[in-house]
Formats: C-alpha cells, sequence, structure tokens
C-alpha cells in the first residue's frame, strides 16, 4: 500500500469517526433541549397535574424533580464530552486531509448539523456575505453552546426548590450542580477565548 492510499484510507476512518462525533453531539442536544423544555413545560404549568404516557405507563411530572439533578448531569457531561471529543478527530482529519490536499474547512466536514451551528449564519447585515467567516470579529455565537450548559445549571439549581429542604437534598443538588460546572469549564474558556480573540481556532 502506498502512502497516498495509507492517508486515503486513514482519512476516511478519520472522517467516519469525526462524522460519529458529530452525529451523537446532536443527538444527545436533542435529548438536552427536549428534556430541559419537558421540566420547564411543568414548572410553568396554569393548573392540574401533568402526566406522561412513556409505553403505555403513566408518569407523572411530580416525579421528574427528584431524578432532574441526576439526569441533567449526566445529559450535559455526556453533550460536553462529545464537544470534547470533536477536537482531537478533527485535529487528524485537517492533518490528514492536508497531507491530500483536501483544502476543506471545519463545516465542510461536518454534515451533522444542528439548531445551535445553524443559528451561527444569522447575521443583521443585508449585503453580507454569508460563507465569510472571520475569526477576527466578536461574535456572541461563540456561547450558544455554553447557553445550553447554563440553562441546564439553571434547571438543576431551579430543581432545588422543588424537593424537601433536607440537608441531603440541598447537598444532591449542589453535588450535580458542582459535577456539572467543572466539566464545562473548558466549554466555558474556550468560548470568552474565542469572543476576546485570544484562541481563533474554530475547535481545539
Amino acid at each position: 500500500m502506498t502512502g497516498t492510499d495509507s492517508d486515503r484510507l486513514l482519512f476516511d476512518l478519520q472522517l467516519a469517526n469525526f462524522l460519529a462525533i458529530g452525529k451523537t453531539q446532536k443527538n444527545l442536544l436533542i435529548v438536552l433541549m427536549s428534556y430541559l423544555g419537558l421540566i420547564w413545560v411543568y414548572a410553568f404549568r396554569t393548573s392540574g397535574e401533568l402526566s406522561i404516557q412513556l409505553l403505555g405507563v403513566s408518569l407523572r411530572a411530580q416525579g421528574f424533580w427528584p431524578v432532574a439533578p441526576a439526569a441533567l448531569t449526566v445529559l450535559s457531561l455526556a453533550f460536553v464530552g462529545a464537544i470534547n471529543a470533536a477536537a482531537p478527530a478533527w485535529t487528524a482529519l485537517q492533518k490528514t486531509s492536508k497531507a491530500l490536499k483536501l483544502h476543506l474547512e471545519f463545516y465542510d466536514f461536518d454534515v451533522q448539523k444542528n439548531l445551535l451551528d445553524y443559528l451561527t449564519f444569522l447575521t443583521l447585515h443585508p449585503e453580507k456575505r454569508l460563507d465569510e467567516r472571520n475569526p477576527e470579529r466578536h461574535s456572541f455565537s461563540h456561547f450558544l453552546y455554553p447557553s445550553i450548559l447554563v440553562g441546564t445549571l439553571y434547571t438543576t439549581f431551579y430543581s432545588m426548590r422543588q424537593l424537601p429542604t433536607a440537608r441531603t437534598w440541598v447537598l444532591y443538588v449542589l453535588g450535580c450542580m458542582a459535577v456539572q460546572v467543572a466539566f464545562s469549564l473548558r466549554i466555558y474558556w474556550r468560548a470568552i477565548c474565542r469572543f476576546l480573540r485570544i484562541r481563533r481556532h474554530i475547535i481545539s
């Protein structure tokens, strides 16, 4: 097998891995946002008891509050893990694509775009080229992913108001919040650095 053939095989494997991570990230985002929406629909209900039919079993939504902190923590950690996993996958793919003289950008490879990815293309400038991605400009789109994690963190905190005031419950919620913050710090830091133009890479 020649060097070019081996690079192409490596490229195919790396691309498959990159696409799998993107698909997982999109699915986790859908599940996380759906779960957040479900919790807040119940939190702001006007009257009555909300129940959900799942596989023929009726579940009372009030039962979501005790498990909400743990469920949100698991989902947010999985989401953060998927975001972090994309970094080395993209670095390896970019290196191999350069060896094959494929001059493609991150968005060219990312065919598993989610809702937040498309929101980055919104603009108030009617004459601006939509294919312009200027790394020099400040953009609040860097905070789209962190905003989901902030929403998850606040929802976890809000669940404390719906649970008994016993010390065990308080420690349980605070523990879940601490874990979320600890593993999300890298996402927050990257967003701040990109916004302040300290780090300009699309993903790292």
